[in-house]
């Protein structure tokens, strides 16, 4: 068995979980701000992942908190922008999902809102 479990789900299950992280439904803020806190190397370093999930900026410096996964057959994303209020699940049939730019679909709706001010 892989270290995912076998898990499976749906864009909708993991778009609820993507909100109820984003708008404190799931933890008490004082854990998620733990959970999305990067850690560091022994000598000083940002490791740029936190409790189970990698935290950074994307290539626009919108921040971001994401996690993939692949296996065999299929492949996952799950991405958070906490300041943007955006969360994208994205689900494909195949091992290769993994590599497409999921941070650009972000980018479309960051961009959608940004100029609807």
């Amino acid at each position: 068995m892989y270290s995912g479990g076998g898990l499976l789900s749906t864009t909708e299950d993991l778009m609820k979980y993507g909100n109820a992280l984003l708008h404190g439904n799931l933890l008490d803020s004082t854990l998620s701000k733990e959970l999305f806190k990067t850690q560091y190397t022994s000598d000083g370093k940002a490791t740029g992942y936190g409790m189970g999930w990698y935290v950074g900026k994307d290539k626009n410096g919108h921040r971001i908190w994401y996690h993939s996964g692949d296996m065999l057959s299929s492949s996952s994303y799950l991405i958070l922008y906490p300041d943007d209020d955006i969360v994208i699940a994205y689900l494909a049939n195949s091992q290769e999902g993994v590599l497409f730019d999921v941070q650009k679909i972000g980018e479309i709706f960051y961009s959608f809102k940004e100029s609807a001010r």
